[in-house]
C-alpha cells in the first residue's frame, strides 16, 4: 500500500507555476530597549570610548600617555 501522491500530481505544471518563489516581505519594526543591562551597556560604551579617544590626548612628561611603542618597548 502506497499512500504517496501520484507522480502526475507532483509534476502538474499549472500547480508549479502558481507557487511563489519568495515569501512576501514583511516589515521589521524595532522597539525601545530599557532596563539595568541596557543602562550598564551604554555606560561601559561611553567609558571605553573616553579611554580609547581620550587616552592619547593625556600628556605625561611631555609625551602622550596613551601611546605605546612596541618596537622600542616604550610606554
Amino acid at each position: 500500500m502506497n499512500d504517496s501522491p501520484k507522480r502526475a500530481e507532483l509534476s502538474d505544471p499549472a500547480e508549479l507555476a502558481e507557487q511563489p518563489l519568495y515569501e512576501v516581505r514583511r516589515e521589521i519594526y524595532s522597539r525601545a530597549v530599557g532596563g539595568w543591562f541596557a543602562r550598564w551597556r551604554w555606560a561601559l560604551v561611553i567609558i571605553t570610548q573616553l579611554v580609547y579617544y581620550g587616552g592619547p590626548r593625556l600628556a605625561r612628561d611631555g609625551r602622550p600617555a596613551g601611546l605605546v611603542g612596541l618596537r622600542a618597548r616604550q610606554v
